[in-house]
């Protein structure tokens, strides 16, 4: 089985944000264009992209990637830097 995930850009994430905790954040746009796409992902599989924010110092964040999906899907981690 393949669930086909909607995008309204050719790229998955349209952006990045990155926030330590209690802190100011940063984000990252990427250019994509603005066009239809469907991404097939296979039953138990999975997509991925990534993205760079340099060095990040010692502390607790928080990093978001906000899809390129009809609904403007947000997926969130929490992670800590030593």
């Amino acid at each position: 089985m393949v669930v086909d995930l909607p995008l309204t850009q050719d790229c998955l994430v349209g952006t990045w944000e990155v926030a330590q905790q209690g802190g100011i954040g940063m984000g990252v746009g990427q250019i994509c264009a603005q066009v239809m796409t469907q991404v097939p992902v296979p039953a138990m599989g999975s997509v991925e992209d990534s993205n760079g924010f340099g060095a990040l110092g010692a502390g607790n964040y928080r990093g978001s990637a906000y899809l390129s999906t009809p609904n403007n899907l947000v997926l969130d981690t929490n992670f800590q830097v030593l």
